[in-house]
């Protein structure tokens, strides 16, 4: 491993440990959280017409 290398991981140790072991902080995006919820809805509506119209 060249000496860059090196001090490129001893940098980003911390970070690399958190991510790991799920220790770092969660963001939180309103606008994210709003459009999963939607497309969450719309694809149980959708699944549920699917099944409707095999019937």
């Amino acid at each position: 491993m060249s000496w860059k290398g090196l001090t490129k991981s001893v940098t980003r140790a911390p970070q690399t440990f958190k991510q790991r072991f799920n220790l770092g902080e969660i963001t939180k995006d309103a606008v994210y959280i709003d459009a999963e919820r939607r497309f969450d809805e719309l694809e149980k509506e959708t699944k549920r017409l699917h099944e409707e119209s095999k019937k």
